[in-house]
This record gives structure tokens, sequence and C-alpha cells, in this order.
């Protein structure tokens, strides 16, 4: 008995580490995106030192929620002395791309990446953030990754009881 939970143990450990990798993987992927946007829209519209905007962009990104609007606060800081009419275009660009990172890029990427439905990604990040903060935001993911990772391993029928399959979504695809 005490091998088989030992077991169950390390492939949770194992799995837990996997999901937030992927995630961590997935959040990098929709920070470039972000960036790269930011920078295209930024040169388009002519501003000064747009690669600038979208590192800053694609950095604050990194931050759920909150990083690209302190990304835009420096920069819209140094826009207000090159090009005050800048600052205004990249609150715009900076508003939009927040709305499009919210609801479609880090639902679609960040929870197929971690292997959790777009609602429960937005669930855990809007419980996250009302019950913690910033903290809750930044650690809701991660958290529905290993709670979900923890209920299908331990909590779910295994395979032996019932002919249930207790491996996450992706390794069942697979086999």
């Amino acid at each position: 008995m005490g091998e088989k939970n030992t077991d169950k143990f390390f492939k949770f450990l194992s799995q837990s580490i996997i999901g937030v990798s992927k995630y961590v993987i997935g959040k990098l992927l929709t920070s470039l995106i972000i960036g790269v946007c930011m920078f295209a829209v930024m040169y388009l519209l002519d501003a000064p030192l747009p690669w600038l905007w979208g590192l800053l962009g694609g950095l604050g990104n990194t931050v759920p929620t909150v990083g690209i609007w302190i990304a835009y606060l420096i920069s819209a800081i140094v826009l207000l002395f090159l090009e005050p009419i800048q600052a205004l275009y990249l609150l715009i660009v900076t508003l939009a791309l927040q709305l499009i990172d919210d609801w479609v890029l880090t639902p679609f990427i960040t929870g197929k990446s971690a292997d959790l439905k777009p609602l429960v990604v937005i669930i855990a990040v809007m419980a996250g953030s009302s019950l913690f903060g910033i903290p809750g935001v930044l650690l809701a993911i991660p958290v529905a990754i290993v709670v979900k990772i923890f209920y299908n391993i331990f909590l779910r029928k295994n395979k032996e009881d019932t002919g249930n399959n207790t491996l996450p979504d992706e390794e069942q695809k697979k086999k």
C-alpha cells in the first residue's frame, strides 16, 4: 500500500512540474505575441523607439493583468516628454492588447499549454485576484494546474478500479 502511494506522490510531483513548466512557456509565448504586436502598431504609428515599447509591453505582460499597465505607465511618462500624442496612442494600443490577451490569448494559449479549459483559466484568475490580489493573479493558473493533477491522481477513481483513465488529457490523446 505504501509503495502505491509513493508512486502516486512522485507521479503527482512530476506531472505538476511538467504542467507548471508548460504554463510558463505558454505565458512567455503570449508575452512575445503582445510585445511584437505592440512594436508593430507603435512602428506603424511612427512612434519614437517602437522597439522599446514592444519590449516593455512584452516584459510587462509576463505579470498577468497588471504588468502591462505598469509597463504602459513607464512608457507613457517617457512618451509625454518625447511626443505627448503618442502616449494617447499607446494607451489605446495597450487597452486593446490587454483585452485580446485577457479574453483570447491567455484562455486559449495558456489554457492549452496548461491543459485547462479557457473558462477555468478565467475563473481561476478572477478568483485569485479577488482572494489574494496580485499574488493571487500570479499564482492562480499554476495552482489550478496542481489542483487538477492532484484530483486526477488522488481523488479520481483509478484505472484499475473502474476502467477510467487517470492520465491528463494530453497523455490520453497519445495512447
